[in-house]
């Protein structure tokens, strides 16, 4: 979703705080991904332009995504029972 926000989306600043941007971005006519939703909010911090979170509504759901950290490996992010010795673990998803 960080990517190609500037090519799809009318981006304008709804609100600015010392530490953080306040972005609203609109679908623009141009973008004709069906998939895409039609309007996020995106805050940025000023110190290292990263974002900060990224809220949106797709296909009836909200979605919002905090704390957003880049340059995390795979091993912080995936669940590895080895990390848990003598712990029982129930897969409970379904067949």
């Amino acid at each position: 979703m960080f990517s190609d926000i500037i090519a799809g989306y009318n981006v304008s600043l709804s609100k600015e705080t010392p530490r953080e941007w306040y972005l609203t971005c609109k679908k623009s006519k141009a973008n004709k991904d069906k998939e895409a939703p039609k309007k996020m909010e995106l805050v940025v911090a000023k110190g290292t332009y990263y974002p900060v979170s990224l809220s949106t509504k797709m296909m009836g759901v909200t979605m919002t995504l905090r704390d957003v950290t880049f340059g995390v490996s795979d091993e912080q992010v995936t669940f590895n029972p080895a990390d848990y010795p003598g712990v029982t673990v129930k897969d409970e998803r379904a067949q």
